[in-house]
């Protein structure tokens, strides 16, 4: 952004100009603004959850926030869809606000077992993005045979 903004709701500074949501009278964060509408939870996704991705359908009822990258990840291809790990690389990832009907549906997709979540075929863990804390899965099963996603961006 040219100038400093400040959320008029969080009070925080904006920081990046595609992270405004501006109402008829008021300049606030994407998020701040999809919280309103009872979304709830961020989540980042990388894989066929993205636009143009045969699961996007899941995440589509969210708000789509923005795109971002991750350090601390490496991606790897499971067959026809891709599972992160923590490690030395960077992923590319699309930011959304979602509802806890969606939230759901995305946990049943992904295998997430809250009750044990070590077990479930994904984990979800917390990182830091551009538009606040996010969800992110990430992959619990063996990489033997998993070729990592070069530059990890699935499906460049």
């Amino acid at each position: 952004m040219n100038t400093r903004a400040t959320c008029q709701w969080c009070q925080d500074e904006i920081t990046h100009a595609d992270d405004v949501a501006a109402t008829n009278t008021e300049i606030v964060h994407k998020r701040c603004a999809a919280n309103q509408k009872g979304m709830a939870h961020v989540v980042a996704v990388y894989g066929t959850l993205k636009r143009g991705f045969g699961n996007h359908r899941v995440i589509a009822p969210g708000q789509f926030l923005g795109t971002d990258t991750t350090p601390g990840f490496v991606m790897h291809s499971l067959g026809g869809f891709p599972g992160v790990v923590r490690g030395d690389g960077t992923i590319h990832i699309e930011v959304y606000a979602v509802d806890d009907q969606t939230m759901g549906s995305l946990d049943c997709l992904e295998g997430y077992r809250a009750s044990d979540p070590l077990r479930g075929f994904y984990d979800r863990v917390q990182i830091d993005t551009r538009f606040g804390r996010a969800w992110l899965y990430v992959y619990n099963g063996s990489l033997v045979g998993r070729p990592r996603v070069r530059g990890g961006n699935y499906g460049h």
